[in-house]
């Protein structure tokens, strides 16, 4: 269904990496009111995103691409992750592409 929406929007969901355990990470947001503000919930822990691997990346699709975008959670969700963002970088900075990095 995610994949579906995303597609829907236009963007390309052909080299999505697919897992066959874990689940989707989630972020609840319950809008506050005054006096009380609003909350947010990440529901990240053990999702599959935190096992995909370097190899498991389609570099040669990848490298075509304008613009790599990555969020500074990323890192934060697992050693493995933050070494994959680090990959993430190198390969991006080796074919001379945009990185947007949102610090968050």
């Amino acid at each position: 269904m995610i994949a579906r929406r995303i597609h829907w929007h236009g963007a390309d969901t052909s080299r999505i990496v697919w897992s066959e355990s874990g689940r989707n990470g989630l972020y609840y947001l319950e809008p506050g009111l005054e006096p009380r503000t609003t909350q947010i919930i990440y529901d990240r822990a053990h999702s599959a995103f935190t096992t995909l691997r370097f190899e498991k990346i389609d570099w040669d699709y990848f490298s075509q691409t304008r613009l790599v975008h990555l969020s500074g959670i990323t890192p934060a969700l697992s050693g493995d992750i933050n070494r994959l963002t680090h990959q993430i970088i190198d390969q991006v900075e080796q074919h001379e592409k945009l990185i947007s990095f949102d610090v968050n």
